[in-house]
């Protein structure tokens, strides 16, 4: 749901007559736990390749009409990823991206949560998005990160509970080093957030 003050906010700051994308951060609750927790997309923005990492949170998401028609329409065939792989083509499509800090949306993730239930369809799916938009070596590395998954997560909760989180990369490329030889450290952290 969308905060106080959403729509009014995002009036005042999307340009109408631009191919823009305004995108704020967005407030997390899991049903049934206290966890709360909320994101940084600014922060993201300036760190992740969008082509490599879905760092836009959709609830807290505001576009053109002009960014819409040089677009296109989202891809239907598409389960789990396609307000990600709509945001790429805005992108390719020149559209103005325009990061916020404000808290825009409230997100709840639940049990019945799409990206949560979507298994190996959902992994299959971004794999697919990524041999669209950013090739075949980058479609492959995501299988095999698939195959390791379970391996990579822990080791990627590890990084975090011990606050090593701006070496996640690095650490990442260390513990796998044939799994991720030949890719970046920011490349390792972007794509491992898809997991």
């Amino acid at each position: 749901m969308y905060l106080p003050g959403t729509l009014l906010h995002i009036a005042s700051k999307l340009n109408s007559i631009s191919p823009e994308i305004v995108f704020g951060n967005c407030i997390h609750i899991r049903e049934n736990s206290p966890l709360v927790t909320g994101s940084d997309v600014q922060g993201r923005h300036t760190t992740m390749n969008l082509v490599l990492a879905d760092y836009i949170i959709q609830p807290s998401t505001f576009w053109t009409k002009d960014l819409w028609l040089k677009t296109g329409a989202l891809d239907e065939s598409l389960v789990f990823g396609f307000d990600w792989e709509w945001f790429i083509r805005a992108k390719k499509a020149g559209g103005i991206f325009t990061p916020e800090v404000k808290y825009l949306s409230l997100y709840r993730i639940h049990g019945e949560h799409k990206t949560g239930v979507g298994g190996e369809r959902r992994l299959r799916e971004l794999a697919t998005i990524y041999g669209r938009h950013a090739g075949e070596k980058y479609e492959k590395l995501f299988l095999r990160c698939c195959a390791h998954r379970s391996k990579i997560i822990s080791r990627k909760n590890w990084i975090w509970r011990s606050r090593l989180s701006r070496h996640e990369g690095q650490l990442l490329k260390k513990a796998f080093p044939r799994l991720f030889h030949g890719f970046t450290q920011d490349e390792v952290r972007d794509m491992v957030s898809m997991l």
